[in-house]
């Protein structure tokens, strides 16, 4: 998958752990930019959006910060909210959908 939206040191880290397959280290849009394409992919998707206080968090903390929401991770490589609820089960589908570009690479209709 192509991370272009993302600096290339962070591109960089999610290409190792997509290799590594695993859960890694708490995720922070890198800019404001980076976290309204973050935030169109989960929270204004998702059925806690009006009660939740994760992305509030992530944007007062520091990530490295004790209170920096442990929901905004990678999974599999790829930025992900895990207390994300909604009947989009992948983020390829959801990639998709924000995209108009399927994972095969062909535009939506």
């Amino acid at each position: 998958m192509d991370f272009q939206f993302l600096p290339a040191s962070q591109a960089e880290f999610i290409d190792a752990a997509i290799q590594a397959g695993e859960r890694s280290s708490r995720y922070r849009p890198s800019n404001g930019t980076e976290g309204d394409f973050f935030m169109s992919a989960f929270c204004f998707r998702c059925s806690h959006f009006g009660s939740c206080s994760i992305h509030l968090l992530a944007m007062a903390e520091e990530v490295d910060s004790p209170a920096y929401p442990e929901e905004w991770t990678f999974d599999h490589g790829h930025p992900t909210c895990t207390a994300f609820a909604h009947e989009r089960e992948t983020w390829e589908q959801v990639l998709d959908e924000i995209s108009g570009i399927d994972s095969t690479g062909l535009a939506c209709a």
